[in-house]
């Protein structure tokens, strides 16, 4: 099984599960409010308030991160070096990933995104990591 296969399998798994107790805890949630199990220990009102409470903290988080990404993508983008990216692209085709190579004079080298990854890389690390042509 390749990498990029494993990982997409993992990420999956964890989606899976993370769903699942999610709905599990819903569920549970649901029952007790629809039979009034709630009307009289402060230990269930407590364990509705911490759900309410992760669910909501989990939503801005995704918000967020979505919300940076972008930022983060946008500003690549306006940086992006066209020619050596488009070099790149087609050289390492067969990975699947998008590469953006942007004009920058300082050390970067990342990857952003888990469903859609990129690779980031700049001229000064492409520049200096490069075989030198005579």
């Amino acid at each position: 099984m390749s990498p990029i296969t494993r990982l997409r399998a993992s990420y999956a798994l964890m989606i899976i599960i993370i769903t699942t107790v999610l709905i599990q805890v819903g569920c549970s949630l649901a029952n007790q409010l629809h039979d009034g199990a709630f009307q009289g220990s402060i230990f269930n009102y407590a364990f509705l308030v911490l759900f309410v409470y992760m669910l909501g903290r989990l939503a801005w988080g995704i918000a967020r991160q979505l919300y940076l990404s972008q930022r983060w993508m946008q500003h690549f983008r306006t940086l992006q070096n066209h020619e050596r990216t488009k070099r790149l692209q087609r050289l390492y085709r067969d990975w699947g990933t998008e590469i953006i190579v942007v004009q920058d004079e300082s050390f970067v080298a990342l990857t952003i995104g888990l469903i859609r990854p990129r690779i980031v890389i700049s001229t000064m690390v492409l520049d200096t990591f490069s075989p030198m042509r005579h």
